[in-house]
C-alpha cells in the first residue's frame, strides 16, 4: 500500500503521481493521511485503484473519476454527493454524457461554441429562472414564489430611485 501524508506533500502532487499510473500497475492500494477538508484530492483518476482517505475532505474529492474506488473516511464537501447523485441519476436513465472533452475550458477560447454557460451571479440566475416560466421547469409554485419575491427586493431600491 502507498501511503501520501498530505502534511508533508501537497494535493497536486498526490493526483499527479495518480494520473502518471497506466496499465499495467501494482501500485492498486493508497491510502491518503491527513486530508484536512482539502479540496480536490484523487481527482481524474484513470485506472482501477483503490484510494481511502483517512480524514475529512473538500469539495470536488474524487471527481472526473473513470476507474477507480475511492472511499473517505470522514466528512466530504457538498460536490462529491452531487457529483455521486448525479452519476448514479444518469446511469439509472440511461443518460449518455457525451462525447470527452480533454481540454482546459478556463482557457480563452477553449470552450467549443454551442456549450450553455451559468449564470455569473444570483442576479442573473433570478433573470434567468424568472424568464424560463414557460420552458415548464416542474418547479413547486412556492419556488417561483420566492424567486419572485427576491427579484422584487432586489428592484425595489432602484424603483425608489426612479430608475
Amino acid at each position: 500500500m502507498i501511503e501520501v501524508d498530505l502534511s508533508r506533500s501537497s494535493v497536486r502532487a498526490l493526483n499527479e503521481r495518480l494520473h502518471r499510473l497506466t496499465p499495467p500497475t501494482n501500485e492498486l492500494y493508497w491510502r491518503v493521511l491527513n486530508p484536512n477538508g482539502a479540496h480536490a484530492i484523487a481527482v481524474g483518476i484513470t485506472q482501477p485503484v483503490h484510494v481511502e482517505i483517512k480524514g475529512h475532505v473538500g469539495f470536488y474529492c474524487a471527481g472526473m473519476n473513470t476507474a477507480a474506488t475511492v472511499v473517505v473516511n470522514g466528512h466530504a464537501g457538498t460536490g462529491l454527493a452531487e457529483n455521486i447523485a448525479g452519476g448514479l441519476d444518469g446511469i439509472a436513465r440511461r443518460l449518455d454524457p457525451g462525447r470527452r472533452l480533454d481540454i482546459n475550458m478556463y482557457e480563452p477560447g477553449a470552450a467549443p461554441a454551442g456549450i450553455p454557460r451559468l449564470p455569473l451571479n444570483l442576479l442573473d440566475a433570478l433573470r434567468a429562472f424568472q424568464a424560463a416560466r414557460g420552458v415548464g421547469l416542474g418547479l413547486c409554485r412556492r419556488l417561483r414564489e420566492i424567486a419572485d419575491g427576491a427579484l422584487d427586493r432586489l428592484y425595489a431600491p432602484f424603483e425608489r430611485m426612479g430608475a
